[in-house]
């Protein structure tokens, strides 16, 4: 991970990460004090940061980062998953973990555009398929408009 944009953006992020500790998120990965090689300042830096037990009521699971901050939500069901994933007014990108091979065909089904990976922690397009977001997150003029999280999905 190189810097963030610049010392506002890493200030805000690192916001987050206390906010969700405050909110009770289970942090599993610490960004907050990344080793910085090289003689770098670390003005702009945060770390890879991973939350567990994130639930949407949470700002850091209702509220797009855009930093190296990552909300793993849980579920019981598959179609509680979907249920979270699509009351999301954002949208960018979701993966899902699961032993089931129907997740794509909730998409398809509920006609809803989404960009999801299934058991893929990373979610990016594939760079010959422009991407601007979805939902509230969309960037641009004339695709349909969506926040970064992961789904645990079973046992």
């Amino acid at each position: 991970m190189g810097p963030v944009r610049d010392k506002e953006k890493r200030d805000k992020i690192m916001g987050y990460i206390e906010i969700g500790i405050k909110e009770g998120a289970k942090l599993r990965l610490d960004g907050r004090k990344p080793k910085i090689e090289g003689g770098c300042p670390d003005t702009c830096f945060v770390g890879p940061t991973i939350f567990e037990n994130v639930t949407p009521s949470m700002r850091i699971g209702s509220e797009e980062i855009f930093g190296p901050v990552m909300s793993v939500f849980r579920s019981k069901t598959l179609e509680e998953a979907i249920q979270i994933l699509h009351a999301s007014p954002f949208g960018n990108g979701h993966a899902i973990f699961t032993q089931m091979a129907r997740v794509p065909e909730y998409s398809v089904q509920r006609g809803e555009p989404v960009t999801w990976e299934i058991n893929i922690g990373i979610v990016a397009p594939v760079a010959l398929f422009p991407f601007s977001g979805m939902k509230d997150s969309f960037f641009g003029s004339c695709i349909p408009r969506a926040r970064s999280s992961s789904f645990l999905h079973g046992k």
